[in-house]
């Protein structure tokens, strides 16, 4: 699988996705998830610009923030990976 553990206890804790359901996804449904994870994503950027922190600097994102971008990242493809 292409998502490591620490992603998968992210998407079950964020989404309440577990490893089966990932697995058995088709394209369409991986996409909804990768859009919720940028909905994530975003919301750590608007919060970090509220408290004045450079979103441009990736040392100032949050760890919630670093993980939604990991999985926006992850293609399809890559859900397959051994």
């Amino acid at each position: 699988m292409g998502l490591d553990k620490e992603q998968l206890d992210f998407l079950n804790k964020e989404l309440n996705i577990t490893r089966e359901e990932i697995v058995r996804m088709s394209f369409d449904e991986w996409d909804t998830v990768r859009e919720k994870c940028f909905e994530i994503e975003t919301e750590e950027f608007l919060n970090m610009e509220k408290e004045g922190k450079d979103i441009d600097d990736a040392e100032e994102w949050t760890e919630r923030c670093v993980i939604a971008v990991s999985i926006v990242d992850t293609s399809f493809a890559e859900l397959n990976v051994p």
